[in-house]
């Protein structure tokens, strides 16, 4: 099992209670070299050995519709990522995307648009309303996919980041203004602050696997944005704005 960083501890300290050296741990945990000494609580560690006890699960190859879902978010990547929400012709989208998803419009500057972008995104690729609940807020769709898993029903279930190695065409949702809401509060709770990205695809970074993603509202325009995996395909927590929940697309 991975080793969960708690309040307090350091690569030291966790190495010694290992009983291995700061250096291999630092060695399985390569996205760690550059700052041994800058851990937070949430942080998840691979344990030496671990990471090589047994290949990762073959990822399953993208459906129609999650390729479609990919495909959507690229596109939209590629002709906007160099404009922002000001310009009118990212503006004129962001309108467009809204009222599609039946919501009310109000600007493209003053109230955030990034689960716009994701529920537009989905919709477009074929999600319906009795699939998806699109909303301008993460947290709501979010709330509605964990109902899901929960009950075992519908196409997008919401999966703890343990839980869920991601895929193409998947969910990933993360606190946003330092915030620290967890996955049992998402899933009582149907509205608070976050945001959340498509992941496009599954690769591996300099320091090992990532997923490469897209969101809206990134940087005032429609970016792209890595997410570090353990070498078992999982979501690497973070300390600053953790991870909430994966939402696993089945469509």
């Amino acid at each position: 099992m991975p080793h969960i960083v708690k309040s307090g501890e350091t690569i030291n300290g966790i190495a010694q209670a290992l009983g291995i050296t700061p250096q291999q741990l630092l060695d399985a945990n390569p996205i760690f070299k550059s700052h041994p000494d800058v851990i937070h609580p949430g942080d998840v560690l691979v344990i030496p050995g671990e990471e090589t006890a047994g290949p990762p699960p073959a990822p399953s190859a993208p459906t129609t519709f999650t390729s479609r879902l990919a495909a959507i978010a690229r596109d939209l990547h590629t002709r906007f990522h160099t404009i922002i929400e000001s310009d009118p012709r990212l503006c004129g989208e962001i309108k467009q995307w809204t009222e599609d998803i039946g919501a009310d419009f109000v600007s493209c500057t003053r109230e955030p648009w990034s689960a716009v972008f994701v529920s537009w995104c989905v919709k477009r690729a074929g999600a319906t309303a009795d699939e998806f609940k699109f909303s301008k807020s993460h947290s709501v769709f979010v709330h509605k996919a964990i109902q899901n898993a929960d009950s075992g029903t519908g196409v997008f279930r919401g999966r703890e980041i343990t839980a869920h190695a991601p895929k193409v065409g998947d969910i990933i949702q993360n606190n946003r203004n330092g915030a620290t809401i967890t996955f049992d509060f998402a899933r009582h709770h149907e509205f608070y602050t976050s945001h959340s990205v498509i992941v496009v695809e599954i690769a591996h970074g300099p320091d090992g696997p990532i997923a490469r993603c897209i969101g809206g509202n990134e940087g005032d325009s429609v970016r792209e944005s890595q997410v570090p995996l353990t070498p078992h395909g999982f979501i690497r927590q973070r300390g600053h704005n953790p991870f909430i929940c994966v939402i696993e697309t089945l469509k």
